[in-house]
């Protein structure tokens, strides 16, 4: 079967993401496959990058790996992967961190200067090292059901697909499949669950139920570049979900008005849950805010309800006013930094 690297092989957002998706079924030893065996498709890669990848020449023109250089470029390639991965699991280490710059430097260190271009190595290195250092790193992700890494550029960083048009699409196809096929099974263990809710009642053992997640971490996140603060929630799996499960969020709204909500699904394979709330402000010091957890079944069925509090020892006045830089390429605001320069002081974020 003739292979090409179509617009969507390009899903990653950045080129360090896109190299490390070279890998198809990274995690299925008998489907898997490494597009990069082929060095014609290896090489191919560079050309269809400087129109596909959101990169596009950035670095400039990309030209292919040299052959001495190849070994160098899978094994940056992987630890691209692995450390990015473990930080969205929430499993990273400093040996990660260490490895992928390690690769980084092993690369920079053989490059020259290209006649043509940048060597494709060259520039993924030069694009690890930026995403590694990315202001936001909750923005880098694993697709739902490819299991691709991607950037998410969104505004309210609400992705889960690395392409919508692909695998949002086929996700979609997949749901209308399992509801038209697995209807009565469904309605079979609605029934039994329900059957087995009342007995758990009558019984009196809620209490000694097994949660399904426990809690980890918690915590407020200044974006001091970005101006904002978020709530981020870290939970642990420690049973088995069913598919299809998802779990809610509520958060106390620092500002006043109704609570900030949020839902995401369950995935068997991801033992790390993160929840990180929509942008909020007027975070005051000291002040312990609510958070409200369900976790719901496929039928809506409430399974685990966590109740907590965050409380933050910053408040709002670290923050600038204004978001110190704007637009996907971060560039700095026009609005604070007058005619290029730094004013003499940063003004602060003001609540009420």
């Amino acid at each position: 079967m003739t292979f090409s690297w179509t617009p969507h092989r390009f899903s990653g957002g950045t080129l360090a993401l896109d190299v490390a998706n070279s890998v198809i079924l990274r995690f299925d030893p008998e489907r898997r496959t490494d597009r990069y065996a082929d060095h014609t498709a290896m090489d191919a890669f560079a050309d269809a990058a400087n129109t596909h990848c959101a990169d596009a020449g950035f670095f400039g023109r990309l030209t292919p790996v040299k052959p001495d250089n190849r070994k160098r470029f899978i094994d940056l390639r992987e630890r691209t992967d692995a450390h990015f991965r473990a930080e969205v699991l929430g499993q990273s280490t400093p040996a990660h961190l260490a490895d992928l710059l390690d690769a980084v430097s092993a690369v920079i260190r053989r490059s020259g200067p290209g006649k043509d271009g940048m060597p494709l190595d060259t520039a993924t290195a030069r694009s690890a090292l930026m995403l590694a250092t990315h202001p936001e790193p909750q923005r880098v992700k694993i697709c739902a059901n490819c299991q691709w890494l991607f950037l998410d550029r969104s505004r309210n960083r609400s992705r889960m697909w690395c392409d919508m048009a692909v695998c949002g699409n086929r996700a979609k196809a997949k749901r209308h499949y399992d509801r038209q096929r697995g209807g009565l099974a469904m309605r079979l263990r609605t029934v039994i669950a329900m059957m087995l809710a009342v007995a758990a009642l009558a019984g009196c053992q809620r209490e000694t139920n097994p949660d399904i997640l426990k809690l980890t971490g918690k915590m407020f996140v200044f974006n001091y570049r970005l101006a904002y603060a978020t709530y981020m929630i870290v939970l642990s799996k420690t049973e088995p979900v069913p598919e299809g499960s998802t779990v809610v969020a509520t958060f106390e709204n620092p500002a006043g008005g109704p609570p900030l909500t949020m839902e995401r699904k369950l995935f068997a394979k991801l033992d790390k849950v993160v929840l990180e709330s929509a942008d909020i402000t007027c975070v005051k010091k000291e002040q312990p805010y609510g958070v409200t957890i369900e976790v719901k079944g496929p039928d809506g069925t409430i399974l685990q309800t966590l109740e907590t509090t965050v409380t933050s020892k910053l408040d709002q006045s670290i923050l600038p006013a204004k978001a110190l830089v704007v637009g996907p390429g971060y560039d700095k605001n026009p609005e604070v930094f007058k005619d290029g320069k730094a004013p003499a002081r940063f003004e602060t974020a003001k609540c009420g």
